[in-house]
């Protein structure tokens, strides 16, 4: 895995206030790319007491490099709500010059 690039792993901490039960949560990233935004499920999640600490690949979206800026924004879904995170992990993909 790179850090802070295509593959990295990312910590994810979800705190839903007021809740004490164990609840059932659909987790997603969006993924914005150059080529557009895609959307990977990363399937349910449980939060005991409202608290879950995850560690999330963010996965690359393409077979090959595509140059550009990328953010992956965390979405969870529980009980009719939809939560995402508000700030997003970023990085960019850059052509690779060799020095002469």
């Amino acid at each position: 895995m790179l850090s802070g690039g295509p593959d990295a792993a990312a910590t994810l901490m979800i705190e839903r206030p007021f809740c004490d039960d164990v609840v059932s949560a659909e987790l997603e990233l969006v993924v914005e790319t150059p080529a557009g935004t895609f959307v990977q499920s990363q399937g349910r999640v449980s939060l005991t007491g409202g608290v879950t600490q995850l560690e999330l690949t963010l996965r690359y979206p393409f077979d090959d490099f595509v140059h550009g800026r990328y953010a992956y924004h965390a979405k969870l879904s529980v009980d009719g709500e939809s939560i995402a995170t508000a700030a997003p992990v970023r990085y960019s993909v850059e052509p690779f010059l060799w020095f002469s």
